[in-house]
């Protein structure tokens, strides 16, 4: 089971909000999750992200591998 750490689209149309899930590699965009770490607002400005550092690092640790997406937003 390959774990990745990756954005889950929620909100209305044109007005995107993303949440910050563990989920299995093979499962769809907003299907089953195992933890939610965060969420991700693009609308306000200054964008806001909110994230669960200690469970980000400890899912990293047990093997968990973070999606390109998401690696471009952590390293702003």
């Amino acid at each position: 089971m390959s774990v990745t750490i990756r954005l889950s689209l929620v909100g209305k149309k044109g007005q995107p909000v993303y949440r910050i899930l563990v989920c299995e590699k093979r499962s769809k965009r907003n299907g089953r999750f195992i933890d939610q770490l965060g969420h991700y607002d693009p609308n306000i400005n200054p964008p806001l992200l909110k994230l669960d550092e200690k469970k980000l690092k400890s899912w990293q640790e047990k093997g968990a591998v973070v999606s390109t997406g998401l690696a471009k937003l952590l390293k702003k």
